[in-house]
């Protein structure tokens, strides 16, 4: 199909207005709209790569989210560029599993190296 596609993924619990709003504005754009359909694999990981499709969680993994999107379509040395003044922690070598785990390591490491952030 020739043309700009967006992959409209829809959550559990949306309200009608949150698909159908977004969809016609894109379809007035000149946009084709792909629904999924209505079974999924849920993943508890920040970032999921599945095939083509890239998600994540929510807003707290938008860095991460974005890189992994950089990485795939630009590779890894463009991602390294980008990424290396954005002074990030690097979450996936940590061994955090889980976001309690994840706000201890924050708190622990913003008390020992920044004096309480």
């Amino acid at each position: 199909m020739a043309g700009k596609r967006a992959l409209v993924i829809l959550a559990k619990g949306m309200e009608e207005m949150e698909t159908v709003i977004p969809v016609d504005v894109m379809r007035r754009a000149g946009l084709f709209c792909i629904l999924p359909p209505d079974h999924y694999k849920y993943s508890e990981a920040r970032v999921q790569k599945d095939g083509n499709v890239i998600t994540s969680r929510g807003p707290g993994t938008s860095f991460e989210f974005a890189l992994t999107i950089v990485e795939e379509l630009m590779g890894a040395e463009v991602t390294g560029q980008v990424k290396a003044p954005l002074i990030l922690k690097d979450f996936r070598s940590s061994n955090c599993k889980d976001l309690h785990c994840l706000k201890s390591h924050l708190q622990l490491n913003c008390s020992a190296n920044l004096k309480g952030c």
